[in-house]
């Protein structure tokens, strides 16, 4: 249950930022806003939802009384660092989903289907074929850590969490710039 809701929380930080700026396109034809304002909405949109999602947990862990320790301070640290990377990915595709909405739908459809490549219902492997697959998913260690910290399990690869994190933030940096830069060109494109 709990990498499971890891992992829609992943999933809904992707099609996020691509969903807003879709739903949204008539209104950046017609009027000239700040276009950074649908992504915030978004990041808005995905923080409500955590808590919903975050409170049923928290029922489900006290139902079945789960543990409690101090690694669970580091749980938010792993739900922020899913949803940055989540949202980076999403915002690289903002350009190219504005222009072709089979993206949106392709996400929809490729999703589910890594959602199994990854240790959302399974343990992380960590050796063979799967070990190899696992060590080259980022979003495996990002789940199984927060996983563990949640469910209070020891930690399985620290270094590489934080390695992943950092990527991710650089990574949404360079997805802010390309759609700062690519966003009056589309709208220019779509309005014509």
């Amino acid at each position: 249950l709990t990498g499971t809701l890891l992992w829609q929380i992943f999933s809904e930080s992707v099609n996020t930022p691509i969903t807003s700026v879709n739903s949204n396109k008539a209104l950046l034809i017609k009027i000239n806003i700040p276009r950074e304002a649908l992504l915030l909405s978004g990041i808005y949109t995905l923080m409500f939802n955590l808590v919903i999602k975050l409170g049923i947990l928290a029922i489900i862990f006290i139902y079945f009384g789960q543990a409690l320790s101090t690694a669970l301070m580091m749980a938010p640290v792993g739900i922020l660092a899913i949803m940055l990377l989540g949202f980076s990915l999403g915002l690289l595709l903002v350009p190219i989903g504005m222009l072709y909405t089979d993206i949106q739908r392709g996400i929809a459809l490729l999703l589910p289907f890594l959602m199994y490549l990854t240790p959302v219902i399974y343990p992380m492997k960590t050796e063979g074929l799967f070990g190899l697959l696992m060590k080259l998913n980022p979003m495996a260690s990002l789940i199984t850590e927060t996983r563990n910290w949640l469910t209070v399990q020891p930690s399985y690869d620290l270094n590489m969490f934080f390695t992943i994190l950092i990527a991710s933030f650089f990574i949404f940096i360079l997805g802010l710039v390309i759609y700062k830069i690519s966003m009056p060109m589309i709208i220019e494109r779509i309005g014509s």
